[in-house]
Formats: structure tokens, C-alpha cells, sequence
């Protein structure tokens, strides 16, 4: 992020478009100097204590898409990051690398690169992503 957000622009979708998911999605443009990429943030609820944000970073520059997690404690100003403490936390409520998975592809896939692809022509797809390497902070849990 720059100092001014002048080349950084920002899209909330509406929770009611998501189907009362409430994820507070915000896809952000890093148009930057040689940063360029897209940053997406959006939310999980467990409970009313706990919600898991996901973060997911694709750089232009190196095609490498970054997923990873982060543990919002409600009525603090606490969160909860790193993989292994991130995973501990996750299994004491019985959230899988399959549940990441599936929410994750419930926003991303269907929703936001869906939206994407019917909008701009494009060579790739929710299924496609091309010459890029993903990295998934849960995928072998």
C-alpha cells in the first residue's frame, strides 16, 4: 500500500450478493510501482469470538498466488497468526483443510473469478489459473 491509496483501488462486495456468507470481501489493486498484484481479504465466522480471515496475494510480477490465514478474536484488538498456531486453534473447533478449502473455493472460485471471467475475456477460469504457482498455507493439514 502506498501512502496516498492513489494507486491502490478497492472493491467491497455487498454481503447480500454473497448469500448471508458475510465475508467482508475486499478485493484490493496494487497498481504500485513494480508491486503490481491483487490482494483479497474475506472473512470466516466460527463463532461469535473467533473469525478466521483469509489473505490471499497474487504477484504479478513472480504469477505466485499466497494464501494464508489469520484468527480475528472478537472484542480485542488480538489476532492470531502463524501456521502452526493458526492450525492448533483451528482444530480445537473441528475446522479442516477441507473446510478452508471449500469456503475459500465457495468465494473465490464461484463468486469473485466467476464474476471475473463473465466480465473480461479471459484465457483462464475458476478452474484454470494458468502458469501460476499457488501457495496454500493449509494445504497439507
Amino acid at each position: 500500500m502506498n501512502e496516498t491509496n492513489k494507486f491502490e483501488p478497492i472493491i467491497s462486495y455487498p454481503n447480500y450478493y454473497l448469500n448471508d456468507y458475510n465475508p467482508n470481501l475486499h478485493l484490493s489493486f496494487d497498481l504500485y510501482q513494480k508491486n503490481k498484484g491483487i490482494r483479497m481479504t474475506f472473512e470466516k465466522r466460527i463463532n461469535s469470538k473467533v473469525t478466521v480471515v483469509f489473505n490471499v496475494y497474487y504477484s504479478k510480477r513472480e504469477k505466485i498466488l499466497d494464501k494464508t490465514l489469520r484468527l480475528n478474536l472478537a472484542n480485542a484488538d488480538k489476532y492470531i497468526e502463524g501456521q502452526s498456531k493458526v492450525k492448533t486453534y483451528l482444530t480445537k473447533y473441528g475446522i479442516t483443510a477441507s473446510d478452508l478449502a471449500k469456503h475459500y473455493n465457495e468465494i473465490v472460485n464461484q463468486k469473485v473469478l466467476k464474476d471475473w471471467c463473465s466480465i473480461y475475456d479471459s484465457k483462464f477460469s475458476p478452474k484454470d489459473y494458468g502458469d501460476v504457482t499457488v501457495k496454500t498455507e493449509w494445504e497439507n493439514w
